[in-house]
C-alpha cells in the first residue's frame, strides 16, 4: 500500500446508543432525527474549538451554505460559500456571538425539529447529509449588528470546503493563485495536522454557463485527489451534496465521495 492510501486510513469512532438521545431537559436531539449524542458532542468541541481562535477553514467545514447572518436592526446577509465567510468572518461571528458559544454548557441547550439553539439564540446548528455523511453545521447566526473587517495581507483565500463520508478537506489559495489541499481523516480535524497536504495543484472551469464546474486536481506520490463543484447535474445527487472528492492511484480511480 501506498504512503497516500494508508493516509486515507480511518480511525474507528465509538458512537452513542439509539437511547441516548438527550442532551438535557430541553433538548432531546431525536428531535432533529439523532440517534445518539456522541457526533454533536464532538460537532460541540469542534465548533468551540474554531471560534476560540476563530479559524474561517475550521468554521467553513463546520457551516451550511449558504449561512444565513440576521442582525438586531433587521438588516441581514447570506454567506454563499466558504470564500464569503472569510471576507465576512468579523460580521458572522462577532465576539458576543463567539462568547455565546463558548459560555454554553451542551446540557443547558434548546432544541426543536428547526435544531440546536446556543445562547439567546445567536447561533443555530441543523443536521444535514445523509448516511454515514450526516452531520451538523451552523445554519444561521444572529448578531447585534453588521460590520465589515478586512483580511490581513497574505491571508490564503478559502475556495472550497468538503466534508465527505470518511474525509474533511479544504482547498484555499495564495496570493499568488496557486491552489493547496489539506485533508483530515475523520474524526480529526482542524486544528489538528492534516493527514495529507499538498502545496500546489491545478484548477479549472468544465463546461459553461449555469453548466460549469469547478475542479481542483492535485497530486502526491501515486495517487491524485480531484475535488469538483457540481454544476448541472441529473438530480441523482445526495440533498445537500455540493460537489464530490474523487482519490486516482495508478490512474485508476480509488474512490468517490460526495461533498457536503
Amino acid at each position: 500500500m501506498s504512503p497516500v492510501v494508508a493516509l486515507l486510513a480511518i480511525l474507528s469512532v465509538p458512537t452513542a446508543s439509539a437511547e441516548q438521545t438527550a442532551l438535557g431537559e430541553a433538548c432531546d436531539l431525536a428531535a432533529v432525527g439523532a440517534s445518539g449524542t456522541g457526533e454533536f458532542l464532538r460537532f460541540d468541541q469542534e465548533l468551540r474549538a474554531a471560534l476560540s481562535s476563530p479559524d474561517p477553514a475550521a468554521l467553513a467545514l463546520l457551516t451550511r451554505f449558504p449561512l444565513r447572518i440576521n442582525a438586531a436592526d433587521g438588516s441581514k446577509i447570506s454567506l454563499d460559500n466558504p470564500t464569503a465567510l472569510q471576507a465576512h468572518l468579523a460580521e458572522a461571528f462577532p465576539q458576543p456571538v463567539r462568547a455565546a458559544v463558548l459560555k454554553q454548557k451542551p446540557q443547558n441547550l434548546f432544541c426543536n425539529g428547526e435544531g440546536i439553539m446556543y445562547g439567546n439564540g445567536e447561533v443555530w446548528v441543523e443536521l444535514v447529509g445523509q448516511g454515514k455523511a450526516r452531520h451538523y453545521r451552523v445554519a444561521a447566526v444572529n448578531v447585534p449588528a453588521l460590520g465589515a473587517q478586512a483580511l490581513p495581507p497574505g491571508t490564503p483565500k478559502l475556495e472550497y470546503v468538503c466534508t465527505a463520508e470518511k474525509h474533511r478537506a479544504v482547498i484555499d489559495s495564495g496570493p499568488t493563485g496557486t491552489v493547496r489541499y489539506r485533508a483530515w481523516n475523520k474524526p480529526r480535524f482542524l486544528p489538528d495536522r492534516p493527514d495529507l497536504e499538498v502545496a500546489a495543484g491545478t484548477v479549472g472551469v468544465t463546461g459553461t454557463g449555469p453548466c460549469a464546474r469547478t475542479v481542483w486536481k492535485f497530486a502526491k506520490d501515486d495517487a491524485e485527489f480531484a475535488v469538483s463543484t457540481l454544476g448541472c447535474t441529473s438530480g441523482s445527487e445526495p440533498q445537500g451534496a455540493t460537489g464530490w472528492l474523487e482519490v486516482w492511484v495508478h490512474g485508476k480511480r480509488h474512490d468517490r465521495w460526495w461533498c457536503y
